[in-house]
């Protein structure tokens, strides 16, 4: 060991001419001697390599390194230093060096059969080693190895496992699936055509394997596909049998993603007779329906072909749970015996005043998803949504027109009933939701104003727009590049043209198309005719008395809400129930006229009780017991003061 530098060094001692070291001792100690100034100056040693390092290139530097090695490791080598009398190691001989192997040959070398640049067969060899396929062998393979990656094959079989496992129909619906391909390849086993006994064999093995299971494989997007196959290539025994089994289950394959092709094709293939029984199992579940985004594509296909009463049954759905439970004619058809109303209007004239504002609610309730989600091409959403506005006051139709965005009103313009219920949102819309509606009508508005329904909204769309600039970029423009004289020579686009020229005129326009259209002065003026009855009601604060007055009505806030939503969209009635109210007053005694206006309200909202109104208002029995006296005739007639 090399000493410390604070150790003094030892005192050199002389040594015999018998102890004198041998030849390995003596090479050994010129080893130790040539090494002991790296070892006691290690630092200066650094600094001397740092400068050889970077004078010198980086081969000289490798050779210094392994002659500085070679000192402390005596063996074989050029640079290292042998025991004395040590025979040299033989060197082991240099292995040859492979060559290169080629890259991807041109054309000439291919035809020459990969010779010739030096490589010879060696690439080629090479090269169909690499895409050998790994053979599966027992052994175990060992550490330094990696695994073989897995065929498509292999996976595959591994995934129908899996699927095996976590879904039950599996394996059955991959055997209908089979049968189903031959099937409609229309071609045999042998490649040639599909004979009539062979697909009738094919049919019933899909009958047989569907049997019991159809709402359950039709919820698979390639299970549903086999069945409508079946349902379509199937005798009429078959066919039987998957309607009696797909019926009940109906309400709900209709908002599957693929059960629901099922049910129009069901609809399809039923008979029109047997259509009341299959709507049957739709009873009640209309309004669920219409605010689904895949059952309300089906409702098309179930009310389009559906006879007058199942229609008006669908419709009247909409009026309320009532109405939904016990059909269009209600709760109380046994006891009236009448025949069942044929619209909202009339089913609401049947009811009594109190129960009218809550069959609004429940179509507003119904209605008002629906348009927010935009899911208004089913036409028997457009009779329930004219029903309703042709009803509602302007308030109503208004939340409609904002609930409603403005490429939707594309979609329901192409009935009568649907362009009527755009024609009334688009009127009582902002200019904000009319400037929208008009720029989704780009590039459409030739197309549109050919047709017989859609006609009408593009009149009212000129009439209803204060925007002239407006208009005459999105619709007069498009107008003119169609073509003034083709548009003339159309049946409905001459409506839009005699409409412009002459507005509202029965001599050029039928009068049941301009009842779609309604007018822009009634509608201006029947919305402020309902904002002075708010505010003549007190429903506005900033239009009150004072701050005395606020403080009086705020306990009555609550029902002076409620009535004024009633009055927004309930206006037509408006005037039936004040004639039965005076009817009521004339002969009810005239003690009840001491209540104030707003009192009544209250106590009919059931906001407060009468106890109440002493604490409020500071009444003078005894003078109202005196008038009161004084207009009774005497006798019987007197009222008892006590």
């Amino acid at each position: 060991r090399v000493r410390s530098p604070r150790t003094p060094p030892l005192a050199p001692r002389s040594v015999s001419r018998s102890e004198a070291p041998s030849l390995d001792a003596r090479a050994e100690f010129r080893t130790l001697r040539s090494s002991a100034p790296s070892r006691l100056r290690p630092r200066a040693r650094a600094f001397a390599m740092a400068r050889a390092m970077k004078a010198s290139g980086g081969g000289a530097a490798t050779k210094r390194r392994d002659r500085r090695q070679a000192k402390f490791r005596p063996g074989p080598g050029p640079d290292s230093v042998k025991p004395i009398g040590v025979a040299d190691a033989p060197e082991p001989a240099a292995a040859p060096k492979a060559k290169k192997s080629l890259g991807k040959l041109s054309k000439k070398r291919k035809a020459e059969g990969g010779l010739g640049g030096g490589g010879g067969d060696a690439g080629a060899v090479e090269k169909k080693k690499k895409f050998v396929k790994n053979e599966t062998s027992d052994e175990k393979p060992s550490k330094g190895t990696k695994k073989p990656l897995p065929t498509k094959k292999e996976q595959k079989e591994w995934s129908n496992e899996q699927k095996a496992l976590t879904k039950p129909n599996h394996t059955l619906i991959a055997e209908m699936v089979g049968h189903w391909e031959r099937l409609r390849s229309k071609k045999s086993a042998a490649g040639k055509k599909m004979s009539a006994d062979e697909r009738r064999a094919l049919v019933d093995a899909v009958f047989r394997a569907s049997k019991g299971k159809v709402p359950e494989l039709a919820n698979n997007h390639k299970g549903s596909r086999v069945i409508q196959a079946l349902l379509k290539h199937g005798t009429e025994a078959q066919k039987r049998s998957v309607y009696e089994e797909c019926t009940p289950a109906v309400a709900a394959l209709a908002k599957s993603l693929y059960g629901h092709f099922l049910v129009k094709k069901l609809v399809d293939e039923t008979p029109k007779k047997d259509l009341p029984a299959l709507l049957a199992h739709v009873k009640g579940k209309v309004r669920a329906l219409a605010k689904h985004p895949v059952g309300s594509q089906v409702l098309e296909s179930l009310y389009f072909p559906a006879p007058p009463a199942q229609k008006l049954a669908m419709r009247c759905e909409f009026y309320g749970s009532e109405f939904a439970f016990f059909g269009a004619a209600g709760a109380d058809a046994n006891a009236k015996g009448g025949d069942a109303p044929k619209n909202l209007r009339e089913a609401m004239r049947l009811k009594p005043a109190a129960q009218r504002q809550g069959m609004l609610r429940q179509m507003n309730a119904a209605l008002l998803p629906i348009l927010e989600k935009g899911l208004v091409s089913p036409s028997l959403v457009h009779a329930a949504l004219a029903e309703y506005l042709e009803v509602g006051g302007p308030g109503t139709k208004h939340e409609a027109a904002q609930s409603l965005a403005g490429p939707a009103y594309l979609r329901m313009i192409h009935t009568r009933e649907g362009a009527h219920a755009a024609n009334v949102m688009f009127a009582h819309a902002g200019a904000k939701q009319r400037k929208a509606v008009l720029k989704a009508l780009k590039g459409q508005v030739g197309r549109i104003a050919r047709d017989e329904h859609a006609s009408t909204f593009v009149a009212c769309a000129l009439e209803c727009t204060d925007d002239t600039k407006l208009t005459a970029k999105a619709i007069v423009a498009e107008l003119r590049d169609e073509g003034i004289a083709d548009l003339a020579d159309d049946r409905a686009a001459r409506r839009v043209l005699l409409h412009a020229l002459r507005p509202r005129s029965t001599r050029y326009v039928h009068p049941h198309v301009l009842a779609t259209m309604p007018d822009p002065t009634e509608t201006a003026r029947t919305a402020q005719e309902a904002r002075d009855a708010l505010a003549a009601g007190g429903h506005f604060k900033d239009e009150r008395g004072g701050e005395e007055d606020v403080e009086e009505d705020v306990e009555g806030d609550d029902a002076d809400d409620e009535e004024m939503d009633d009055e927004m969209m309930d206006d037509e009635f408006l005037e039936d129930d004040e004639d039965e109210d005076e009817d009521a007053l004339e002969e009810k005694p005239a003690k009840v006229n001491v209540m104030s206006k707003q009192r009544s309200r209250a106590a009919e909202a059931g906001g407060d009780d009468m106890d109440d109104d002493d604490d409020d208002e500071d009444i003078d029995i005894e003078s109202v017991w005196d008038e009161m006296n004084k207009e009774a005739k005497g006798g019987d007639d007197m009222i008892d003061v006590k």
